[in-house]
């Protein structure tokens, strides 16, 4: 029970880390979405821009 009460903590952190903008914890939100779609996500900001490149090795179906 403790485990999932720390999993939904850092979870909840992450979320929060996200809005305010730091890119390694979009990159990990994104990257835990997309990882069973063989998807990965990579993120950086480039002045004012956020840039989110997706890569895969096939693409996935929609």
């Amino acid at each position: 029970m403790e485990d999932q009460a720390n999993a939904s903590k850092k979870v909840s952190n992450l979320k929060e880390q996200a809005q305010k903008g730091n890119t390694k914890a979009i990159s990990v939100l994104m990257n835990r979405s997309f990882q069973r779609r063989g998807v990965t996500a990579t993120v950086r900001l480039q002045e004012d821009c956020l840039q989110i490149l997706l890569e895969s090795v096939k693409v996935p179906e929609q």
